[in-house]
């Protein structure tokens, strides 16, 4: 085990999660942060250990506590499932919910008016 071959793979990961998710942060654990929700929570369990491992490498006797089957594991996972993900979706799906939400608050607020004005004897 190598603690470069941990690193190696959660650089992977941090530039997986840059360009797929468009999250920014100068760390691992500040991108997972960032995508809080957006991901797994086996992924988002996997990574924090991921990110735990980092930190065992760098001390050499702590690194041999690292799983790496599991370090192996959560990276092609990670890029299995970060692979998937569509960038431009979540920008259109923002748009037709943004649509959806602002035709229906036009269709309460006309039917209302038109609602008072038919009371009123104006209609």
């Amino acid at each position: 085990m190598n603690p470069s071959e941990i690193e190696n793979k959660a650089e992977d990961v941090f530039d997986a999660l840059g360009r797929q998710l468009r999250l920014r942060g100068a760390t691992l654990d500040a991108r997972v942060k960032k995508a809080g929700r957006l991901l797994p929570g086996g992924l988002r369990r996997d990574l924090k250990y991921m990110i735990e491992a980092l930190e065992f490498a760098g001390n050499p006797k702590l690194a041999r506590l690292v799983d790496m089957p599991r370090i192996e594991r959560t990276h092609r996972y990670a890029l299995r499932w970060l692979k998937d993900v569509d960038p431009g979706a979540r920008a259109r799906d923002l748009v037709w919910e943004s649509a959806w939400r602002i035709g229906l608050v036009v269709l309460v607020v006309g039917g209302g008016l038109l609602a008072v004005l038919a009371w009123r004897g104006f209609v």
